[in-house]
């Protein structure tokens, strides 16, 4: 999962421009390679992962988890995404 946090620092930022609108949030639009398996897991835990940590909520997760829908940073998510370096 050496993409894990790649993924969740893409996530958060992307987000954080979304911020306070709910988005959607496209497996394709953040893993380079969406054929390649790892890179997809990678995607899925660092969605999990926010999700339970309380970095951000969502509605729903479509299509195999390759779409989550009605995605928006909590307060959690938003202080630590302005930390964020770039």
């Amino acid at each position: 999962m050496n993409n894990f946090p790649l993924y969740a620092t893409k996530i958060s930022k992307y987000l954080s421009t979304q911020f306070p609108e709910p988005s959607e949030i496209m497996l394709l639009e953040i893993v380079e390679n969406f054929c390649d398996k790892d890179q997809c897991e990678a995607f899925t835990g660092a969605m999990e992962f926010l999700r339970t940590e309380g970095y951000l909520i969502y509605q729903d997760s479509l299509f195999g988890r390759q779409l989550y829908s009605m995605v928006i940073l909590t307060e959690k998510g938003i202080t630590v995404s302005e930390a964020m370096p770039g």
